[in-house]
């Protein structure tokens, strides 16, 4: 019997790129650096994006709950379709919710999962005990309320180009939250993305939509791990992202 998918990237969240496309599938990006070729392919949100025996239990008791929380705050965030200050528009509930949504999108992938493992164990922790720490490690108070404190926009782009993401879709630069241009940002879906920081540094964003797309996919693609993600093949051009692949990819290292 094959253990259980555990997602790393939520199904809901890939959702948002297959959505709208006839056969409810999105396409995975795959890169052959030795012979530059490019292959897409056709994956169903709930058949990729996951590792098998990742989390153990926590799948069901911790994410699956969490997951199930964020997609209904995010059908609520786009009800208004614009873009606005969501701090106070949540309630204290659901901003605590999303805040620990995003929190776990960046620990919850396998290599932070794998170092997380590695640590308790060098400790003597077994892997089991490792895992079931997991959530406290993402419901960290002062990492939460950090989150809280920025300012957070829920925002559309209107323009032809397409947002894309990957298996590590979280933009956290710099990687410090108490840092005093710390900003994170999310793509929410081919047309939406969500961006915490500090109020006074939303002005120094690029304003332009077409631009401001750009650089979120060029940031997501520095992101990616093993798949990049688009609702259509020619989202996003294939010779952008082998460029930007070939400033961050080792030589003997591939996305797929």
């Amino acid at each position: 019997m094959k253990e259980p998918k555990d997602h790393y990237v939520p199904k809901f969240y890939l959702k948002r790129w297959s959505q709208n496309n006839p056969d409810q599938k999105l396409f995975s990006f795959r890169f052959f650096p030795d012979t530059k070729k490019v292959h897409w392919t056709p994956r169903s949100p709930s058949g990729t994006g996951y590792e098998r025996a990742l989390y153990g239990e926590i799948e069901e008791t911790f994410f699956k709950p969490l997951d199930d929380d964020a997609s209904r705050i995010l059908n609520k965030l786009e009800s208004d379709d614009i873009v606005r200050p969501l701090k106070l528009d949540l309630g204290e509930k659901d901003h605590n919710n999303w805040a620990i949504f995003i929190l776990g999108l960046i620990i919850r992938v396998p290599d932070k999962i794998k170092h997380i493992h590695d640590s308790y164990e060098n400790s003597g922790v077994p892997a089991n005990i490792a895992k079931k720490e997991i959530p406290n490690i993402i419901e960290n108070k002062s990492a939460v309320k950090d989150l809280r404190s920025l300012t957070w926009l829920f925002a559309r782009v209107e323009t032809n180009l397409e947002l894309i993401t990957c298996d590590n879709p979280v933009i956290f630069r710099p990687n410090n939250l108490s840092h005093p241009d710390c900003s994170i940002i999310l793509p929410m879906g081919p047309k939406h993305f969500f961006l915490a920081t500090r109020g006074e540094n939303i002005q120094r964003f690029e304003k332009n939509h077409r631009k401001m797309v750009t650089n979120i996919n060029i940031e997501i693609i520095k992101n990616a791990n093993k798949r990049i993600y688009a609702s259509r093949k020619h989202s996003v051009k294939d010779n952008f992202i082998i460029k930007h692949l070939e400033k961050k990819t080792a030589p003997n290292k591939k996305v797929q």
